[in-house]
């Protein structure tokens, strides 16, 4: 039976891919699922108070090495949503959570056939390959206002391609990078693309598209392990900007104060 771990269920991203693996879960498929609070998880999905056998919820703060190396026990894939869009000086969450994986997956190496394939939240900034739809000073600017999340995910980026490099690797990755993300309470999905060639690719991504376009990259990790993958939308995006804003102004303010 194949394993699928997620971690990070309760925020946008997670509760997007956990939505889109429930409708579209494989009789086979076993979902392990860690979250640090299991009232708030089971109230945006009561359905799995009376869940079936192959969904196991493995509630812990990300410190409890023991839980999270039973969540992650015969994973084959990965979700890695743990992230915090607020802007803190100093903020290290996307590194506690892939170091926490990776002090997790050394303990279970023995036992593994193969090593998994970790699905990282990124962000199109740093993509690479596709041709990005923002202006210089766009970039820029989200690059200043964003400048302590955006390094902490850049740290833990290094961190996960620094395992996937060795002689025995402990795991691949798929960096999962969407543009601005939108509406994290509808989980009607309007069509993604997953890009990895260069195009030009635009700037606004329904989340529920976004947690679909994350099963589909698992699906295709052969073929995608230790790349970089564009999501983009295909259909009308339900924009929220003043969230987003919310977040800009946030950032704006903790690039600005020295303390």
């Amino acid at each position: 039976m194949p394993t699928h771990a997620l971690l990070g269920a309760t925020g946008s991203t997670g509760a997007a891919v956990l939505h889109y693996l429930l409708g579209n879960q494989p009789d086979d498929l076993r979902i392990n699922i860690f979250v640090r609070n299991k009232a708030k998880l089971l109230s945006a999905f009561p359905q799995l108070e009376n869940t079936q056998e192959q969904v196991h919820v493995y509630a812990a703060p990300l410190t409890d090495h023991n839980t999270l190396v039973e969540c992650l026990r015969g994973a084959g894939i990965i979700y890695n949503c743990i992230a915090d869009n607020r802007s803190k000086r100093g903020m290290d969450i996307a590194q506690m959570g892939a170091a926490a994986i990776i002090e997790a997956l050394q303990e279970l190496q023995s036992e593994s056939l193969a090593p998994p394939s970790v699905l990282v939240n990124r962000t199109m900034a740093y993509n690479t390959t596709i041709v990005d739809d923002m202006s210089a000073f766009e970039r820029s600017l989200a690059m200043f206002v964003l400048y302590y999340p955006y390094t902490d995910i850049k740290k833990a980026e290094l961190m996960y391609r620094h395992e996937a490099e060795q002689r025995t690797p402990l795991l691949n990755y798929i960096l999962m990078d969407g543009p601005t993300l939108h509406d994290s309470v509808s989980m009607e999905r309007t069509g993604h693309r997953l890009v990895l060639s260069r195009e030009k690719v635009g700037k606004e991504l329904n989340y529920a598209d976004f947690g679909a376009a994350w099963v589909e990259a698992a699906s295709r990790e052969m073929e995608l392990r230790n790349r970089e993958v564009a999501v983009v939308s295909t259909g009308k995006v339900r924009t929220q900007y003043s969230v987003l804003l919310g977040y800009m102004w946030q950032g704006l303010l903790a690039s600005l104060n020295p303390w």
